[in-house]
């Protein structure tokens, strides 16, 4: 985990090895789920608080 305080609100980074897997904001000295982060063979999507998610691509688009 590794985390930092930005204009007063503290974040915390979760890891899986190398391989960042969450965010979280600390509210009253309680971690609140910011975003997740969904891996296959790499970055798959983030999944943010409010199940709103960006994906990318796994493969590149032939023409």
């Amino acid at each position: 985990m590794v985390g930092r305080i930005q204009n007063g609100v503290e974040t915390r980074y979760y890891y899986d090895g190398d391989q960042i897997i969450a965010e979280a904001v600390i509210e009253n000295g309680t971690p609140k789920l910011k975003a997740s982060y969904v891996r296959g063979s790499k970055l798959e999507a983030i999944v943010r608080d409010k199940r709103e998610s960006t994906h990318f691509l796994s493969q590149p688009i032939k023409a």
